[in-house]
């Protein structure tokens, strides 16, 4: 009897702590790819010269940021 109430209460604060992680990684997440998203958006069109967000394949050479001389 007692075997399964310490297994149920080891289930118990296995799962908790499954659930807090799960619940601290998906903030970290958010938070780290809210840091990172505007920084490749920035690279990619500074890389390939569209609009990455619209995808309009229009080029822009004037915001090149390559300089030509």
């Amino acid at each position: 009897m007692v075997a399964f109430v310490m297994l149920g209460v080891f289930l118990f604060v296995l799962a908790a702590a499954f659930h807090v992680g799960r619940r601290l990684g998906l903030a970290q997440g958010k938070r780290q790819a809210a840091a990172e998203v505007p920084l490749e958006l920035r690279a990619k069109f500074q890389l390939e010269q569209h609009c990455p967000i619209c995808d309009d394949e229009q080029r822009y050479p004037i915001l090149s940021s390559r300089k030509r001389g």
